[in-house]
């Protein structure tokens, strides 16, 4: 059990990103900020939360739209076939999780989801990291926590935030196309480890 496989938790786990879209949007119309396309937020997905709001509109007021956010709408539900893979790939690896989200609405989510949040060795959230994606300090931080090499970390990500940051941290990364990103946009990158979902990680890997 020499690799660690280090799980993004939005679009990657969780079938999240169309809901936390069609929000923005709401909250955007609701506030009159200027228009941004699907391609541009998806380009900040995976960045902590102020992060993503002030990448789209540098002058919003996050607290405002924080407020004005209905988190419920974002529909959490697991990717078709992830509790049951996860259930497997424990029985190889270690598991963890490596989030910008929150801790208070990722362990309410978590279980609701199907997931078993004791498969996860640590969980690495926004509330308890100093440093985030896509910082790649963030992937030395978390080895240093499970006291194995940083080169033993698998990130599996969908965003090309997870990708950056994955590269930038010379991890093997695995794309997935249930989330932000798509097959172009990992490719060009240079990702060249692309499944669709983390369903297909047992048998990959």
């Amino acid at each position: 059990m020499s690799q660690v496989i280090v799980f993004d938790y939005d679009g990657t786990l969780v079938d999240t990103v169309p809901g936390i879209w069609a929000e923005f949007k709401r909250v955007r119309n609701e506030m009159g900020l200027h228009e941004v396309s699907y391609h541009d937020f998806c380009m900040h997905v995976g960045k902590p939360w102020a992060k993503v709001l002030k990448g789209l509109w540098p002058d919003v007021d996050v607290s405002e739209f924080s407020a004005a956010y209905d988190k419920q709408a974002e529909g959490v539900k697991p990717v078709a076939g992830g509790p049951e893979a996860l259930a497997a790939l424990h029985e190889r690896f270690m598991l963890c999780l490596l989030t910008s989200r929150g801790g208070g609405s990722l362990f309410s989510d978590l279980p609701g989801a199907g997931y078993d949040v004791g498969l996860f060795n640590m969980v690495f959230q926004r509330d308890n990291m100093d440093v985030h994606k896509p910082d790649p300090a963030v992937f030395a931080h978390a080895a240093r926590m499970l006291s194995v090499n940083a080169g033993d970390l698998v990130y599996v990500g969908d965003a090309v935030v997870d990708a950056r940051s994955a590269i930038d941290a010379r991890l093997r990364f695995i794309g997935v196309l249930s989330g932000a990103a798509t097959e172009d946009d990992f490719r060009s990158l240079g990702v060249k480890e692309i499944v669709d979902s983390v369903a297909d990680l047992p048998d990959y890997l």
